[in-house]
C-alpha cells in the first residue's frame, strides 16, 4: 500500500537554524500494523526515494511511528498505564524499546541506500512526560539536540518511545505529541505527513460513516474542519 501525503504549512517560519520540513511517517503505512514486527518494505524504499526527491538538498527532520513494532509489547505490559499497572516490568518496557528501535534502524537503513545523512535520536532517555506532555525542561533539552544534528548536516530520525513519566513512573511519548512539540518550537516551514490513508476522516476511516475532512482551519487556539464535508474523496498526491 503506497503512503499518501499531506502537508501543513506553519504560520511563520523560525529564523534560527531549524529544519525546513518536519516529515511524520505513521507507523501503520510502513508496517503490517496487524502482523507482529512485520515491515513494508516497498512502502518504505518509495518513501525514502521520496523524501530522498522532494527533501533531500534541504533540512529536514523524519519522525515516524512503530506500527507493529513495539506495540504489541507496549499492551502485553502497560507501558502507557504507568508503573503501577499489573503486568508492568522494566523488563517490558526494555523489550518495548527493543522493538522500536528495530524498526528505527530499518528507516535509518532505506534513507542511508538513499544517500541521506539519516541519525538515530531517540527520545529516551532524554525526554520525559508529566501530565500526559513532554515536560518543558527536557523539551527544550530535546530540541537543542535536534538544533545542533541539523546544524551539522544531519538528518536526525526520532520515533515514538518509551519515556519517564513523572507521576506514573513511565509511559509513552508517542509520534504525534512528539511533532507537536519539535514544530512548536522549530517552526518549521512545512509538516509533512505520510500515512496510509488518503487524509483526516471525521473517525475512524474503518468505521462507518467515515467523511474525509477536505480542509481544517488553524486558528490560534483550535483547529476545526471546513464544512460540509466533500461528498466526494480528496485527489492527493501518493508517494
Amino acid at each position: 500500500m503506497a503512503a499518501t501525503l499531506f502537508a501543513l504549512a506553519t504560520a511563520t517560519a523560525s529564523t534560527d537554524p531549524g529544519p525546513t520540513v518536519i516529515v511524520k511517517l505513521g507507523g501503520s503505512a510502513v508496517t503490517r500494523k496487524d502482523k507482529f514486527e512485520t515491515l513494508n518494505q516497498a512502502a518504505l524504499t518509495t518513501t525514502a526515494k521520496q523524501i530522498r526527491a522532494s527533501c533531500g538538498d534541504g533540512r529536514v527532520l523524519l519522525v515516524h511511528g512503530c506500527g507493529s513494532f513495539g506495540h504489541f509489547q507496549a499492551h502485553e505490559y502497560g507501558i502507557s498505564k504507568g508503573t503501577a499497572w499489573a503486568t508492568f516490568s522494566w523488563l517490558g518496557l526494555a523489550r518495548t524499546r527493543r522493538s522500536a528501535t528495530k524498526l528505527n534502524a530499518l528507516v535509518l537503513d532505506a534513507l542511508l541506500a538513499e544517500e541521506l545523512p539519516a541519525v538515530h535520536l531517540s527520545p529516551f532517555p532524554l525526554w520525559r512526560k508529566r501530565a500526559g506532555k513532554p515536560t518543558a525542561r527536557t523539551a527544550k533539552a530535546g530540541v537543542q539536540h535536534v538544533r545542533e544534528l541539523l546544524r551539522a548536516g544531519l538528518m536526525p530520525v526520532m520515533h515514538g518511545d518509551c519515556v519517564v513519566d513523572e507521576l506514573d513512573g513511565c509511559g509513552i511519548l508517542s509520534g504525534d505529541a512528539l511533532l507537536e512539540a519539535l514544530c512548536l518550537a522549530l517552526r518549521p516551514k512545512l509538516a509533512v505527513f505520510l500515512t496510509d490513508v488518503p487524509g483526516v476522516f471525521s473517525r475512524p476511516p474503518s468505521e462507518q460513516g467515515a467523511e474525509l475532512i477536505p480542509e481544517i482551519h488553524i486558528g490560534r487556539n483550535a483547529a476545526r474542519p471546513k464544512r460540509p464535508w466533500s461528498q466526494q474523496p480528496m485527489r492527493l498526491p501518493t508517494a
